[in-house]
């Protein structure tokens, strides 16, 4: 116990000291529970009361991201090392009707929409070690308003796709301008991004850390657009099957604005010019052809990607499948944006922990 404590010293500008050496039995009762860590539990396997340890928990003015920076910049952080920013959400699944902002959330475990509660977590990962460390999370809470919104949209959607088409532009009608996406998951993620950068400029004010890395389901504009404004660049990935187009290389008209848009990239037949390397996984016999080149997509409008795609071919069964890696840093090596998304996957261990 008294261990503890001093490591916690750090914190001291954070906690008073009657709520520091609760903090620090609270550590110490967690390392003796071997199921589910609740505040019940937390009060048997230690020498504090449930209500003593249901007021620390329920105290307004403790900000739990700073408490992480602190713990991070004392005994993690090295101002030679790099490190990458990650977010996810996690699912936890639950039955009943009270538990607050229980709703239907996707699962990937189970591949399907269960219910459940649902968390999104940023963390910070140093790339040398390949650990993820959590900075901060939030509860993601969909409401009634926002339940109708979607009922609607999908309603809309099966009416429009009833009716005939029309070729072409409607008449008379004019461009309108890109207006913020509305769901839970980006204006949590926004809120929840900008206050972690602006605590590391206090906190860690000379951290290097650049990139922002993210699953399929962030990999478009809204969320790159994002990135940007916090001055981030992002790792993500598009599916299987993305619609992606070089850049034009050949001889401008020299009449009218300059062709930007080349041809569409075929990825089930990608130019050998775009080839990088083979990386043969004789445990696995898989072998993986990687290219890498810059293309746009209409998913990101007007912005040049950084494209790394990777065809793995089973050597036995001679099944093929691929995977499409972009980022918006068109100075990333294809090593480097593989080596980057794949550290995002040590987030799912740590949010587990949530």
């Amino acid at each position: 116990m008294q261990t503890i404590i001093e490591l916690l010293k750090v914190l001291n500008s954070q906690f008073n000291t009657t709520n520091l050496q609760h903090f620090a039995v609270i550590i110490d009762s967690i390392f003796g529970i071997y199921n589910s860590v609740t505040t019940l539990s937390v009060s048997r396997y230690s020498t504090l009361s449930y209500r003593t340890v249901q007021r620390f928990y329920a105290l307004k003015d403790i900000n739990w991201l700073a408490i992480n920076l602190l713990l991070f910049k004392h005994f993690i952080y090295k101002k030679d090392k790099k490190y990458l920013l990650a977010a996810d959400e996690t699912v936890k699944g639950k039955a009943g009707k009270q538990t607050y902002g229980i709703g239907l959330f996707y699962s990937s475990i189970q591949k399907q929409v269960i219910k459940a509660i649902s968390f999104l977590v940023i963390c910070i990962i140093d790339i040398d070690e390949k650990k993820s460390y959590i900075l901060a999370s939030q509860q993601l809470i969909v409401t009634n308003l926002q339940k109708a919104k979607k009922t609607a949209c999908k309603i809309n959607k099966s009416t429009q796709n009833a009716l005939p088409k029309a070729k072409g532009r409607p008449k008379g009608s004019k461009n309108k301008p890109k207006t913020e996406s509305e769901g839970t998951s980006y204006q949590v993620l926004k809120s929840l991004l900008s206050l972690v950068k602006s605590e590391l400029k206090v906190f860690i004010p000379d951290l290097n850390c650049f990139y922002l890395a993210l699953d399929g389901f962030y990999g478009h504009e809204a969320y790159l657009l994002l990135a940007i404004e916090q001055g981030l660049n992002i790792i993500s990935k598009f599916k299987t099957n993305a619609h992606l187009i070089l850049p034009f290389d050949g001889k401008q008209s020299g009449i009218g604005r300059p062709r930007v848009l080349g041809e569409k990239v075929n990825l089930d037949k990608i130019d050998e010019k775009f080839y990088v390397k083979t990386i043969k996984d004789d445990d696995s016999n898989v072998s993986t052809k990687v290219y890498q080149f810059e293309a746009f997509t209409p998913k990101i409008s007007g912005i040049k990607l950084n494209v790394a795609v990777m065809i793995h071919t089973h050597l036995i069964t001679k099944k093929v499948s691929r995977n499409v890696l972009f980022s918006n840093d068109l100075t990333l090596s294809s090593e480097s944006i593989i080596n980057f998304y794949s550290l995002r996957f040590q987030i799912e261990r740590t949010a587990a922990a949530v």
